[in-house]
């Protein structure tokens, strides 16, 4: 993977990637819809225990406690969590959190087109996904960048401005 992507304070940047001169700049957090998926998912994991432990006699209200605590902060992660998207001279960058973190540089892209996607049927989900179709790193939406490698390898950046993107992508390509 390559340098980290932050601001111009983090050390991982250095002379190829230069944030003082960002030419894209996105930042997407998940989708509400995503958020309460995962809530009701959590909610209903939550009662199918409760109620496994009443029915066996052995309901222990601290593991309950500890149960739900780990799921509340699992929520509260992926609420915080955010997609950064940043070209600059030279390189593209995508964060994903402290989960993905992947420096491109733009000589190593043989090309690169606007598509749309089906994340759950292509990727298996949001978030950073590592699959047949290629890596991807999407965060909302249905459309992105798709990008082929110099080396073959297939990589979509997810993006509300895809359009945008990859005319910037195809500007700043040497």
């Amino acid at each position: 993977m390559g340098a980290p992507l932050g601001t111009a304070r983090d050390a991982g940047w250095q002379s190829t990637v230069r944030p003082d001169q960002p030419l894209f700049a996105e930042e997407q957090s998940f989708s509400p819809n995503l958020l309460a998926t995962v809530t009701i998912i959590e909610a209903v994991a939550l009662a199918i225990g409760v109620g496994a432990m009443v029915l066996d006699n052995k309901f222990e209200p601290a593991l309950l406690a500890v149960v739900a605590a780990g799921l509340i902060v699992v929520l509260l992660l992926l609420s915080r969590l955010r997609l950064l998207t940043v070209v600059v001279p030279g390189a593209l960058a995508v964060r994903l959190g402290v989960l993905a973190n992947r420096t491109i540089a733009l000589r190593d892209i043989a090309s690169a087109e606007v598509r749309t996607y089906r994340p759950l049927r292509d990727y298996g989900g949001r978030g950073y996904r590592r699959g047949l179709a290629g890596t991807a790193y999407n965060a909302r939406g249905d459309r992105g960048v798709q990008l082929v490698l110099k080396s073959g390898e297939r990589v979509l950046i997810g993006s509300q401005r895809s359009e945008e993107l990859l005319a910037v992508i195809q500007a700043a390509r040497p």
